[in-house]
């Protein structure tokens, strides 16, 4: 089971601001820090980050084991929420945790002490992805060992099983990004534990779903793309929700009207699933920071997207809430600094 943990990184103090765009808004190069960085944990780091760079958060140890004890929990595939604060409380960066160490010598010599303590209890991240979720929204599954809502109880916490279940629902990340990928020993393993079963039983219902809403949306044999403007036959089109199907509640799944919309195969159901297209809150289709610039995927965009405006955000007012959730939680946007 996948964990997730809460990171504070509140700009009450200037250090963690230093340390925040050090390590998180850009990455290091590993190169520069061989002499602190041992040869085991290197080639590991190298194997995950052939780029040679990567970002990292770092905990001190503190007066009692809380932190060490939560940081032990955490493994590759784990999530970290990070909450920077702001006027609204929020929770703006959803990272993955790739790796861990302990390693004194790399966090003196990226960030200053905590209290004469070195942030040693790294660990490292990919899939560094901006959101925008505020403390209220998350209440449910954040209120664990402390009340996250009063600042001086803040504090490094991972969360349980059921509530990180619960939290990344909401977000609504996949089940098969919650995890690392199997090896083939881990594959065979699922498949004779029933994972064939439970595939059949998901496909079933998302069947039934996807007839309901091309049946709803489409109705002919040919209809409009919301997002490129493009009339394809509906062989070729998407019942695309909107907000993520894992993260609506059974009363946002049964807003049919709103919570879908109708979206092409050849690109733009992918481009707004993977948040690299998105519709801000003028109606246009706004393209990621994070998109690989000059490939296919880019080319699409300017080729296809680019000035365009969608027809769903027009056609139905209730549909918006939807887009604004895809917006704060999906789409790939820019990292910010802790505050703002």
């Amino acid at each position: 089971m996948t964990v997730v943990a809460l990171q504070p990184a509140t700009p009450g103090k200037r250090a963690t601001v230093k340390n925040y765009v050090k390590t998180i808004i850009n990455p290091i190069n590993l190169t520069t820090y061989t002499n602190e960085i041992p040869a085991d944990q290197m080639a590991a780091l190298r194997d995950l980050y052939p780029g040679g760079h990567a970002r990292l958060w770092g905990l001190s140890p503190g007066k009692s084991p809380v932190k060490r004890d939560g940081w032990s929990q955490l493994s590759p595939g784990s999530k970290v929420l990070f909450y920077t604060g702001g006027s609204t409380r929020s929770f703006t960066v959803l990272a993955t945790i790739t790796y861990t160490a302990e390693n004194d010598a790399l966090a003196r010599a990226l960030w200053s002490l905590d209290n004469g303590d070195p942030f040693k209890y790294l660990y490292f991240l990919d899939d560094v992805r901006s959101i925008n979720v505020t403390y209220d929204e998350l209440i449910p599954y954040i209120r664990t060992r402390t009340d996250w809502g009063l600042n001086h109880l803040r504090g490094f916490d991972v969360l349980d099983a059921k509530r990180s279940a619960g939290l990344l629902d909401y977000l609504g990340i996949p089940e098969e990004d919650r995890t690392p990928a199997p090896d083939q020993a881990g594959y065979g393993a699922a498949v004779h534990q029933g994972i064939e079963s439970t595939d059949r039983a998901y496909t079933a219902v998302y069947r039934k779903e996807q007839s309901y809403l091309r049946a709803l949306l489409i109705g002919g044999e040919t209809a409009i793309c919301d997002l490129c403007g493009r009339e394809f036959g509906r062989q070729y089109l998407r019942a695309a929700h909107i907000k993520k199907r894992a993260a609506c509640t059974e009363a946002e799944r049964l807003d049919a009207h709103s919570v879908a919309m109708i979206a092409c195969i050849f690109g733009c159901d992918a481009l707004y699933e993977s948040g690299d297209v998105a519709v801000n809150d003028h109606g246009q289709i706004v393209r990621s920071p994070a998109m690989r610039p000059h490939g296919p995927e880019d080319d699409y965009f300017r080729t296809v997207l680019k000035g365009r405006q969608c027809s769903k955000w027009f056609a139905a007012a209730a549909s918006r809430e939807y887009f604004d959730w895809h917006w704060r939680v999906t789409f790939k946007n820019t990292l910010g600094m802790p505050g703002h």
